[in-house]
């Protein structure tokens, strides 16, 4: 199913405005009249430019407001450099680094097991936890997580075109 974004309507981030996208069976999830896109860790993170940082630059915040999210604040090139029509090994390195920074976030914020009080308070994290369980990875919770290795398991790098589907 092709679907045509309207990031306001759909509750998505501007980053995919007037983008169309393939929707495999599955992979959308109804919310009243919009419906969101979830993929791994790629379904935590909401994408802000933001004008003050400089070029190449960018910083992630966990947010709790609503559910956990990360926002993922981006300089200006960063964020074109995203852009959903995008998909080659630029687009992907720099989310391989924003997920890997997301993810000592997690780890330090929730390293600990805290219970229902904590991180299983959010369905989105308990949902990213049993990905990767079943995915034979350890998360925040365990010792040997390592924030870079479980990156770098959902976004390798691409060190030349042809990783890139190019």
């Amino acid at each position: 199913m092709h679907h045509a974004v309207d990031a306001h309507r759909d509750g998505l981030n501007a980053l995919w405005d007037d983008q169309t996208i393939e929707l495999p069976k599955g992979a959308r999830l109804a919310v009243g009249p919009t419906f969101a896109l979830q993929s791994g860790a790629l379904g935590l993170l909401d994408f802000v430019k933001d004008e003050r940082l400089a070029a190449g630059q960018f910083r992630v915040e966990a947010s709790r407001e609503g559910g956990f999210r990360f926002k993922v604040y981006l300089a200006a090139d960063l964020f074109r450099s995203l852009a959903p029509e995008r998909q080659d090994a630029v687009r992907w390195n720099i989310m391989t680094h924003i997920v890997s920074a997301a993810f000592a976030r997690l780890q330090r914020d929730y390293g600990q097991d805290d219970g229902e009080e904590g991180w299983r308070s959010f369905a989105n994290l308990v949902s990213l936890a049993a990905e990767m369980d079943r995915r034979n990875m350890p998360h925040w919770k365990d010792d040997e997580f390592e924030p870079e290795l479980v990156a770098t398991e959902f976004y390798p790098h691409k060190t030349h075109v042809a990783d890139s589907g190019a």
